[in-house]
């Protein structure tokens, strides 16, 4: 059986799971489109793939017309390649190139690759290796090559770190497979991402919104819970205790006209400081079974930022003499 998956049809996806509920087929091979981008239609295309991917027992992933897939879209791609192997047991094949060699996932990562300079480093954790992402981050500070902003990386990389430990817990044990944290460095671009499986923004927030027995919009779309956890001091703690939370990234991405992207559930959120201010509060047709979060730093920003910190200094000194 082969599936074609050029374009995402919302019907197909509940035909997948009628198909579900009955015997599994054996076999089969989804085709993957040419290329793969963040955007809504992107994501939509993606919960095909898992989706289609139910159907079977064994599938084959045949990438032989692939020829790019964004950072984000791949994190997505192997989180749920990973569930599905982990938690439906489904045994997951990919092929590669025009000879359509079997390979590892791994090897795909190429594909986010624009230049074969690009740097691309991607990893998973599980819940009790909380302190790995932040290992690897030092390990790849060089990459970066800016210490003020590697500093405040790391405060952002450790928050949201801390955020899928303490509130993504839904009572699966994903092992190895909790958590993800990715670096991709180009001649132009800084891009972290960092992931997870559990509870998405919105049950994370709506539960903890009710347990505090404070009136809240249960016709909210999913993304705008995103919108509320980057507000300052917004926590879902007891008592409003902390609120650090994602605000700090957004502060950093704000500093250096940057861009935040935020995946979970159905939920779709994005942000971009650039030339012109843009904002995207969206929902998905359905939902992809993790979360995701991304920014994105343009290097010739670091560098402005770092003039103008200067400037400040200086002028700061010159008050005070």
């Amino acid at each position: 059986v082969n599936k074609n998956c050029y374009e995402f049809l919302g019907p197909n996806l509940k035909k997948d799971e009628e198909k579900n509920e009955n015997k599994n087929q054996t076999y089969g091979i989804i085709t993957i489109k040419d290329k793969i981008h963040n955007s809504k239609e992107g994501f939509m295309y993606l919960i095909s793939l898992y989706n289609q991917a139910k159907s079977y027992n064994t599938v084959t992933y045949d990438f032989s017309n692939c020829k790019y897939m964004s950072f984000i879209c791949l994190v997505i791609f192997k989180m749920c390649v990973d569930r599905l192997e982990l938690q439906d047991h489904k045994k997951i094949f990919i092929i590669l190139g025009d000879d359509k060699n079997k390979v590892g996932i791994k090897e795909i990562e190429n594909l986010s690759k624009e230049n074969k300079d690009d740097f691309l480093f991607l990893s998973n954790y599980s819940d009790k290796q909380r302190d790995m992402p932040l290992d690897d981050l030092e390990r790849y500070e060089k990459v970066i090559n800016n210490s003020f902003l590697y500093t405040r990386l790391e405060q952002i990389v450790g928050e949201l770190v801390g955020n899928v430990i303490t509130h993504s817990n839904d009572g699966i044990d994903y092992g190895q497979y909790k958590m993800y944290f990715g670096i991709r460095v180009t001649s132009k671009l800084i891009q972290i991402i960092v992931s997870n499986n559990g509870k998405s923004f919105s049950e994370v927030i709506f539960n903890s919104e009710k347990s505090k027995q404070n009136e809240y919009d249960v016709s909210y779309k999913d993304s705008r819970f995103i919108n509320t956890a980057l507000q300052p001091k917004f926590t879902t703690r007891p008592n409003n205790v902390g609120g650090l939370g994602l605000s700090v990234m957004d502060n950093l991405v704000s500093d250096y006209f940057g861009k935040i992207e935020i995946i979970s559930g159905k939920a779709y959120f994005c942000k971009e400081y650039k030339d012109e201010y843009i904002k995207i509060i969206d929902d998905l047709l359905y939902p992809i079974p993790c979360t995701v979060v991304f920014i994105e730093i343009e290097k010739e920003n670091i560098n402005d930022k770092e003039l103008q910190s200067l400037v400040d200094l200086t002028m700061l000194n010159s008050m005070l003499i």
